[in-house]
């Protein structure tokens, strides 16, 4: 083998290296891309799909009256094994 022909081997997968690198970094912009897309379709769709009566969008505490529950204790919170038979006091 000639030392010409070894030169344009070594060009020829310099060429190759340098392609399939190209096509890679092309790639994983694409993905970027398309993420991007979906992120801002999905956003744009949650924002845009109010209607009216949309239940999604109902404010419903102003369904409900506000409680005031007035205990005349202290209510404590136990920390532990609680019995399969326990009386609720």
């Amino acid at each position: 083998i000639s030392s010409k022909s070894i030169l344009n081997l070594q060009m020829l997968s310099a060429a190759i290296v340098e392609h399939a690198a190209l096509g890679f970094a092309f790639a994983v912009l694409s993905l970027f891309v398309l993420a991007f897309a979906v992120i801002a379709v999905v956003l744009l769709t949650i924002s845009h799909s109010y209607a009216e009566g949309d239940p999604l969008m109902e404010d419903y505490n102003t369904l409900f009256s506000d409680a005031n529950v007035e205990t005349g204790e202290p209510i404590e919170t136990v920390v532990g094994y609680t019995p399969k038979h326990a009386d609720i006091v």
